[in-house]
Parts: C-alpha cells; structure tokens; sequence
C-alpha cells in the first residue's frame, strides 16, 4: 500500500537545540494517526514543518509520493 503521508528521516533544530531527531513515519490511505507526548517532545514542531510554517532541516517530506518542501506552498 502506497504511503500518503512519509517522513524519512526528519530532523530539525531550534538555534542549536534538537526538536526532532532522525523521524520515520507512514501513513497510508485511511489510517489515523495521534501523536501523543510530554511538552516539549516535538509535536508542533512535526506540525509546523508539515504546513511548512518551518523549514525542514534534514530528511524527506512526502505526500502521494511528491515532496511536500518542492512544491508551491499553498498545496502544503
């Protein structure tokens, strides 16, 4: 099954402080998905570069297969 959402190794960092480090995710069609933590642990940060409010600082965005940081950003 072909993934609608894929993160590979996502990371990002916040004036030398790490926020995400190294994240794999894969949604496929029809799944839901929560992400669930203490504060601090990255999830608005992972929400942020997925409406690219932020920059991706190393990895791979998709979305159907097409990078989500190469396209124009009112399709994010």
């Amino acid at each position: 099954m072909t993934a609608c959402l894929s993160l590979c190794g996502v990371s990002h960092e916040f004036e030398g402080v790490t926020a995400l480090r190294d994240i794999n995710l894969y949604v496929s069609e029809g799944e839901c998905i929560a992400s669930l933590g203490p504060s601090g642990a990255g999830r608005f940060t992972l929400l942020g570069l997925l409406d690219r409010r932020l920059k991706l600082g190393s990895g791979e965005a998709q979305v159907l297969n097409k990078s989500l940081f190469k396209r124009p950003t009112y399709h994010a």
